[in-house]
């Protein structure tokens, strides 16, 4: 009999192939703050002007400045600030007395974070989308936010904390 010589075809170490990792969490947020009127049946300006920021929920700290009109002092005060976002599954996490809090983040299609005209000046302070303080809101400060795995897409998040601050006429945070 004459040998053939033979070469291995294949490693059998049965190894599987590397999963590819995880896309990160990112979407578009949209803040805006609300304000009423101080000696007046309607404020000046009911809203500052929006902001719309793209912030990945990876764990990292991340900052959001909000510009409060100049020129308004003594006739509006700020009463809350209107946050919405362009994924589902997104909330601010509050922690009440050891007790942890999920309050929802309204969603909104990208095309509509902008539009100030879907916002009732005359709302409830119990809507779910508003972030407010009933003694006033600090100058600057911060939010958690965290992600339910609700949108479509196998997202990786993290808890993420938004550093906000206030700039513009402060007085306006005042009660």
């Amino acid at each position: 009999m004459i040998g053939i010589p033979h070469k291995m075809v294949c490693n059998c170490q049965n190894n599987t192939p590397t999963p590819a990792p995880k896309q990160k969490l990112s979407a578009h947020f949209s803040f805006v703050a609300w304000f009423v009127p101080t000696n007046a049946p309607v404020a000046p300006k009911p809203f500052s002007e929006v902001v719309i920021k793209e912030l990945t929920l990876d764990g990292t700290d991340k900052e959001v400045e909000i510009k409060l009109p100049e020129g308004c002092t003594g006739k509006m005060k700020l009463k809350a600030v209107y946050v919405r976002v362009d994924k589902k599954g997104i909330s601010f996490e509050e922690d009440w007395g050891g007790n942890k809090h999920l309050q929802k983040i309204e969603y909104k299609p990208t095309a509509e974070l902008d539009d100030t005209s879907t916002i009732d000046p005359y709302m409830s302070l119990s809507r779910p989308t508003l972030v407010m303080d009933i003694a006033g809101m600090a100058p600057q400060g911060e939010w958690r936010i965290v992600y339910d795995g609700t949108s479509s897409g196998d997202l990786e998040s993290a808890p993420t904390k938004i550093k906000y601050r206030f700039t513009g006429d402060t007085s306006l945070l005042k009660d």
